[in-house]
């Protein structure tokens, strides 16, 4: 079960980061009476993307390094 998680995960994270940009990019480049809401929502989800960010960067460090040091041993 948690490997599912796991693997939705990195698609989630890529559609929030899509999403947010794409809302702070379309509210910057057009003004109008909706334009604070675009900001604030585009603001939420690009930081909810970057957090969920986060765990992944440290597993694939991990993981780099892991491998790493698999190499390095002594045989």
């Amino acid at each position: 079960m948690a490997s599912y998680f796991l693997n939705l995960t990195i698609p989630v994270t890529l559609m929030l980061i899509g999403f947010g940009g794409y809302l702070l990019d379309d509210s910057i480049s057009h003004s109008g009476p909706s334009q604070l809401s675009e900001v604030m929502g585009g603001a939420s989800l690009l930081a909810l993307g970057l957090i969920a960010l986060l765990p992944q960067a440290r597993l694939a460090l991990r993981w780099m390094q892991a491998v790493r040091n698999y190499h390095n041993r002594d045989q």
